[in-house]
């Protein structure tokens, strides 16, 4: 097979392949204020924010998760009864991991942030959809 005819194939392929990932795909958008966090050294603090998730899956249940404000993807998997994620990124020299768990029944969300370090907190609140668009 001929260059030509190889690049044909990948021009004609990747648009179907794309297509038929994204019409098995669903997608959530969640709201999630949280009320308290927990540190490294088990210090609760009373604490108030939103974190707004959208989550692309298909019909295995894989997952790509983009939180509003932060530019590195969770990879994770949505199942009946929850959605986990984890994203792994670096600021300056400091390696982050992120790891997000939603009860899909109750909408109890944690948001925990790690460091190799031992430093960590971990935010709880309560996740719910995002149905309506404000503007």
């Amino acid at each position: 097979m001929n260059f030509n005819v190889k690049r044909s194939c990948f021009f004609v392929g990747l648009p179907l392949l794309l297509a038929s990932i994204q019409a098995n795909a669903e997608t959530l958008r969640l709201i999630c204020p949280y009320t308290y966090s927990i540190d490294a050294q088990a210090k609760q603090t009373p604490t108030s924010g939103d974190a707004f998730f959208t989550i692309d899956y298909d019909t295995k249940g894989v997952a790509s998760i983009r939180k509003e404000g932060l530019g590195a993807i969770f990879t994770g998997t949505v199942s009946e009864d929850e959605i986990r994620g984890e994203a792994k990124y670096e600021i300056g020299e400091l390696r982050i991991t992120e790891t997000l768990f939603i009860n899909r029944y109750t909408g109890a969300m944690t948001l925990s942030h790690s460091a190799p370090d031992g430093r960590g907190l971990i935010f709880y609140g309560k996740c719910r959809t995002a149905k309506d668009r404000l503007f």
